[in-house]
């Protein structure tokens, strides 16, 4: 193994490893005391954020908070690391506390000029179109982080300032809000609480969480026995286009034939919810069933007319 092997190896050897000593790497790749000194001399100039621990025992300490493990990308991986960066720039907040626009800054000046020019071609012609966030959220990245820790936390949400005990289990944006899905442990029940109407969180120090994976399966079965009607609406292949804009967990496009269908599962609670769904789609529904969410759009579009007609 020569030294660029050698080196590009000694990343991957040292990437879950917080402290290692000289005999390590020595014994590792049965290398000489002066060879090994040098070679962590060279991962320092390679950008491997080395530091060390002085003393009779010492070692070297690997700052993991600024560790990425080179990756060769070619230039067409490039373009599409950057054209992913820019689909975020409509988010004021995101669950990272970062900028992306110093990422972008970052990720331009690592590679060569000539690609730097074809990215900077490729962002003027290509426009990303999706809904800009409505508000910024200062609590996302907090929340992120107690959701990735499986921590049980106190919040306060609302106008009324509503109390409740939950776990979060995942995140997700909408029509330019974030939500966050969570089990509510004080009415042992799944609940999407929207991120900005959040007041405060406070980690609660004697309960334990669950993992998240547990979480996501047991969501699947409540909201299966919450919602026990099913609805199937017939549309136009047209249709297809205004279901990938906007449509919800709770239903799914699908085809059968020459035919197409939006169909899913909801309780008595959510059929005003529907019939405002599904009155978007205008003309090119063709049938809806059950009877209960027809009638309830032609509730709605009698309230339209006479509203016009006024």
């Amino acid at each position: 193994m020569n030294k660029s092997e050698r080196l590009n190896d000694m990343l991957f050897y040292l990437r879950d490893k917080r402290y290692f000593n000289l005999s390590d790497l020595m014994s590792h790749y049965r290398i000489s005391k002066s060879t090994a000194l040098r070679d962590i001399s060279s991962l320092e100039l390679m950008g491997l954020p080395i530091y060390s621990n002085l003393g009779r025992y010492g070692n070297y300490i690997v700052d993991h908070d600024h560790v990425l493990t080179p990756v060769i990308f070619n230039n067409q991986e490039i373009m599409a690391l950057y054209f992913s960066m820019n689909a975020l720039q409509n988010y004021e907040s995101t669950p990272f506390q970062v900028e992306f626009k110093h990422i972008k800054t970052k990720f331009k000046d690592s590679i060569p000029s000539s690609l730097q020019t074809s990215l900077s071609k490729m962002e003027n012609s290509l426009s990303i179109s999706n809904y800009s966030q409505v508000g910024a959220n200062p609590m996302l990245p907090k929340l992120f982080d107690l959701m990735i820790n499986q921590t049980v936390v106190h919040l306060k949400y609302g106008n009324n300032d509503e109390s409740r005990t939950v776990q979060f289990y995942e995140i997700s944006s909408s029509l330019g809000h974030w939500y966050i899905s969570a089990f509510d442990i004080s009415k042992q029940a799944f609940r999407v609480f929207r991120c900005d109407r959040i007041k405060s969180v406070t980690p609660s120090v004697n309960m334990n969480g669950e993992e998240i994976e547990v979480l996501i399966s047991r969501a699947g079965q409540f909201h299966l026995s919450e919602r026990p009607y099913f609805f199937s609406v017939e549309v136009q292949e047209a249709g297809h286009d205004i279901f990938n804009k906007e449509h919800y967990p709770n239903m799914e496009w699908v085809s059968r034939e020459d035919d197409f269908y939006i169909e899913g599962i909801y309780n008595s609670s959510e059929i005003k919810f529907l019939a405002r769904y599904f009155l978007q789609y205008g003309t090119l529904v063709k049938r809806i069933k059950p009877n209960e969410l027809a009638e309830e759009v032609l509730i709605l579009l009698d309230e339209l007319v006479h509203h016009f007609n006024k």
